[in-house]
């Protein structure tokens, strides 16, 4: 067999775009509801009209995509450029062509993110995957674009539910210049068994703490590009939910797809491990930046193996995620993805 492998040779190809769609759409087929799933290429997608095929599976699955670039389809300036079929990955300040376009879309719908280096660096870039694999019970804190600016400063709140606790950056230009405090102010030193920087290629960095102190860490970013921003973690409270719609008859029955705008709509929330909290009372749908776009008090309404809360609102009109916040812990929230509906 290794004789065999070892006589395998490549021929033909030098065309840049690949049939990426295909490949993922085939992935989801076949992964488990609720998959992350990491989709390595160095070029656009030569099957851009299976988009609204992978998005519908993508969102039926609820699963998370995530795009690690190594490359782009650009016009070839030599010879050269054209046999190796890719150009390494451009900045994101760089008008962005259609197919990365795409990649943007479903990892923005789906909760996931756009990690781009090259491919001398792809082993550091793979560290994301080494994270999402040894995180046992993962949540989400936090997801949002922080515009560009200076003397910006993000308030992480942690509470003591919270084992670990993950801060994924993306910058949008160059190499991002940051400084994560603790909640006594101090900066947190890296480097140590509880303390580490999982991702450092080009502009993604991933900084990973474990144990973290209860209390209000904050991101200090001490440049003035845009970054991507995800904070993550691991916890003994976690949260699952279904939007949920009235008949004419009074009886609530699930969503079918995406929330329709502008309508009332019901969003039931189970918590798993409800006996380290004393209530959820309030939920919160945000934008892009994380800010406020409406919230809605929570109803106790039972549960099997843990607490169910329901909340009545009205879909904004803004695409983006509900973050759910619970009180009287300091936080303990969840981002779940709500999309913009048609009809």
């Amino acid at each position: 067999m290794i004789t065999w492998l070892e006589a395998l040779t490549v021929h033909g190809g030098g065309d840049c775009p690949e049939y990426c769609f295909s490949g993922i759409e085939l992935a989801l087929r076949n992964c488990l509801p609720e998959s992350q799933v990491f989709i390595f290429t160095d070029a656009d997608p030569k099957d851009p009209e299976k988009y609204g095929s992978v998005a519908a599976l993508m969102h039926g699955k609820q699963a998370v995509l995530n795009f690690l670039l190594t490359g782009s389809c650009n016009r070839r300036s030599s010879q050269s450029e054209q046999e190796l079929g890719y150009f390494k990955a451009t900045s994101h300040s760089v008008k962005k062509r259609s197919g990365r376009n795409l990649y943007d879309l479903l990892a923005q719908e789906s909760g996931g993110s756009v990690y781009e280096g090259d491919k001398e660096n792809i082993a550091n870039l793979t560290g994301v995957i080494s994270v999402a694999l040894s995180n046992s019970a993962p949540v989400t804190l936090y997801k949002a674009t922080v515009p560009a600016g200076s003397g910006r400063v993000v308030p992480l709140e942690v509470d003591s539910a919270l084992l670990e606790l993950v801060v994924s950056l993306v910058a949008a230009n160059s190499a991002p210049d940051v400084v994560i405090e603790k909640p006594d102010g101090t900066p947190q030193v890296f480097g140590t068994p509880d303390a580490e920087i999982a991702v450092n290629v080009g502009t993604n960095r991933v900084y990973q703490i474990k144990n973290p102190s209860p209390g209000t860490w904050r991101l200090r970013l001490r440049d003035s590009q845009q970054y991507a921003l995800e904070v993550t973690g691991k916890s003994i409270v976690d949260f699952s939910y279904q939007f949920m719609k009235t008949t004419s008859n009074g009886i609530l029955l699930p969503i079918d797809g995406r929330p329709v705008a502008g309508v009332n709509t019901t969003i039931i929330v189970d918590v798993l491990g409800a006996e380290n909290i004393q209530q959820l009372s309030k939920m919160s749908l945000l934008n892009a930046a994380g800010e406020e776009l409406v919230s809605s008090a929570m109803t106790a309404v039972g549960g099997l193996l843990g607490a169910k809360y329901s909340a009545l609102v009205t879909m904004p009109t803004e695409v983006r995620v509900v973050k759910l916040v619970k009180y009287p812990l300091t936080l303990c929230i969840l981002i779940l993805r709500c999309h913009r509906s048609f009809g």
